[in-house]
């Protein structure tokens, strides 16, 4: 994508860089975690000390052009649901009701970055077999729905904009691994 001046910052503090040159640097903020970004760069002149060339050229990675990416930001890992074992909160509960629905209930992740959940289905006695049920759940702590027949055990993983977290621990302590067809890339954070 050309650049559009979508973003564009501007330092309002002054330097005045002498003769021998200054280093220069400047925090950006704004950033969306796991976006592809490319950056440019130039210098505003003071007018009253230079009115006739009030901007240098822009400065870039001189090795890229404008449709290559020179950074992504690194997207923020999510967390877990909480385990009774590990940290107080409300642990995963299901409620069957007379019409054959089940409700899902959990408490919010342990990672505020966290924004909305996901639900798998797998079949007991094959605890590997977990699927995607749903990619989201719209940042609900519960969900209802038909499950599918036969002995059924559900996993509910917190997710943000771009990584999905947790799966749980296995009785050994190890985390539960992520199968094929996951929703998103997984990087589980540490929790508080």
């Amino acid at each position: 994508m050309l650049f559009d001046g979508t973003g564009t910052q501007l330092n309002p503090a002054w330097m005045d860089t002498g003769t021998t040159g200054a280093a220069l640097g400047a925090l950006v903020t704004s950033l969306t975690p796991g976006t592809v970004y490319h950056w440019r760069l130039r210098l505003h002149y003071q007018a009253t000390a230079s009115p006739f060339q009030q901007r240098s050229r822009w400065f870039t990675v001189p090795w890229t052009g404008w449709q290559e990416a020179d950074l992504r930001t690194a997207a923020p890992p999510s967390g877990r649901v909480p385990d009774d074992a590990l940290w107080p909160g409300q642990p995963l509960t299901l409620e069957k009701a007379p019409d054959g629905q089940i409700t899902l209930r959990w408490s919010g992740s342990c990672l505020g970055t966290d924004t909305d959940y996901e639900i798998y289905e797998g079949t007991v006695g094959s605890y590997y077999s977990h699927a995607a049920l749903s990619c989201t759940t719209g940042g609900a702590t519960s969900i209802t729905f038909v499950p599918a027949s036969g002995f059924r055990y559900y996993l509910v993983v917190p997710r943000n904009l771009v990584r999905e977290g947790s799966y749980g621990l296995r009785s050994s302590g190890a985390e539960r691994p992520q199968l094929t067809g996951a929703c998103l890339p997984q990087q589980v954070g540490t929790c508080p």
